[in-house]
């Protein structure tokens, strides 16, 4: 997969080494929230539609997270 730049994004995470991941960064009751949106790559959709999974990893541990689908208004792909 591959994150994308996407309407309603307001910042991107940086780090030496890594590609950049555009994000939403939100602030809601207290709680800090990042969104970030991927799209799956003409083989992960093969993988998926063969029945396989989506994966996450957290390096250092597991904060609550969430995953979904939905339609974004794409404005980059970066790969």
């Amino acid at each position: 997969m591959d994150p994308v730049r996407f309407e309603g994004m307001n910042g991107t995470f940086v780090k030496e080494g890594c590609g950049d991941l555009p994000a939403r960064i939100e602030q809601e009751d207290g709680h800090l929230s990042v969104i970030s949106c991927w799209k799956p790559s003409e083989v992960d959709l093969k993988i998926l539609n063969a029945g396989g999974c989506v994966c996450l990893n957290v390096i250092g541990g597991q904060p609550p997270v969430a995953l979904w689908v939905q339609e974004v208004n794409i404005i980059e792909i970066i790969d």
